[in-house]
């Protein structure tokens, strides 16, 4: 449970930018999860697939209802082994990174987050956005196109855009 908790949460935090929603999101899906498991049919989906679906669906529900608000703020990483210059770097990485993902549109945010974030197959993420596996590679694929476009030469030069991971 712990490890599934884990997943849903870390999908639903780079969904929507805000821990504390992603973990009332979290909660949702596992009282959802223990409300639907007598009508759980064993072979049908992975359980996991199911729970990454409602968790998508309760953030895609939480971007459409309200848009939230990005602040210029960086929580403090903590490393004593980098210099303070390394630490501002960062910092400027993530936060840019943080404000290109949140300027997609859900989708793609939605997509570029199951590929990156939580590593699953197309197959799997497909599912969980309910779309064919090649419109999900479309939606992946205008999602770096944007994510280059709003990154801009600087994060792209430095091979940022290999891996897009903000934390």
């Amino acid at each position: 449970m712990t490890r599934r908790l884990a997943t849903i949460h870390a999908l639903a935090s780079r969904m929507l930018g805000d821990s504390v929603m992603a973990e009332d999101v979290a909660q949702t899906v596992f009282l959802k999860t223990w409300t639907q498991a007598p009508k759980w049919e064993p072979g049908k989906a992975k359980l996991l697939t199911w729970m990454c679906r409602v968790a998508t669906n309760q953030c895609l529900d939480i971007l459409k209802r309200k848009r939230p608000i990005y602040s210029d703020a960086v929580p403090d990483v903590e490393d004593a082994r980098a210099s303070a210059v390394d630490i501002i770097s960062a910092q400027d990485d993530a936060a840019q990174i943080e404000k290109a993902m949140a300027a997609l549109p859900a989708a793609q945010r939605a997509a570029i987050a199951l590929c990156y974030f939580d590593e699953l197959s197309q197959k799997e993420a497909a599912t969980i956005l309910e779309v064919s596996v090649k419109a999900y590679e479309s939606l992946l694929s205008r999602g770096r196109q944007n994510l280059r476009n709003n990154l801009g030469p600087n994060l792209i030069d430095q091979g940022h855009d290999q891996r897009l991971d903000a934390s």
